[in-house]
């Protein structure tokens, strides 16, 4: 049995472009990547359905398959919150661009709602099983979250920060009522 081969990240033509280096440290220190192949996967990512949505406005034919990648495209970027619901033309997921994407990762969404001080300290925690998405425990920082599981994004119940917490405020508490 074969597998579909496809390429997962690609690294630049051009090693030495400094606005482009620039702007990858820029990106990564932002958002806390890990390294500059963590986006360039992303941006790989990003080309194929700008790739695809950019085919499906070039053949707005009613072909029953276009219309078909035109709705998976659409529905994919409405699910992760990349465009909104009255975006409804493919021209829309064109105008996406690096940044939107990143910001829908775990690891940001981690350090927005503030359960982590700063992105990295939100990947460590991460990592550690410390993050919980409906109450399944999450170990992979570059996880693109759903606009429906937003809400449910919290500090695992079995994490030893958890304990650590509850504990905290239980004395406090318990210093106040004397």
């Amino acid at each position: 049995f074969y597998r579909k081969y496809s390429k997962v990240w690609k690294k630049p033509k051009n090693p030495f472009e400094k606005t482009r280096i620039v702007n990858e440290i820029k990106n990564i220190n932002d958002n806390g990547l890990k390294n500059k192949k963590e986006l360039w996967k992303f941006t790989i990512f990003l080309s194929k359905i700008k790739k695809l949505a950019g085919f499906v406005a070039r053949n707005e034919d009613n072909k029953k398959h276009v219309e078909m990648q035109r709705f998976a495209s659409l529905w994919f970027c409405f699910k992760y919150g990349l465009i909104r619901e009255s975006n409804q033309f493919s021209y829309d997921v064109l105008k996406i661009n690096i940044n939107q994407l990143l910001i829908r990762r775990l690891q940001s969404f981690v350090s927005r709602i503030n359960i982590a001080k700063t992105v990295h300290e939100a990947r460590l925690m991460i990592l550690h099983h410390h993050i919980e998405i409906r109450g399944q425990v999450c170990n992979k920082p570059s996880l693109l979250v759903r606009r429906d599981n937003e809400k449910y994004i919290y500090l695992s119940f079995k994490s030893v920060l958890y304990k650590k917490i509850t504990k905290n405020h239980s004395r406090k508490a318990t210093k106040i009522k004397r």
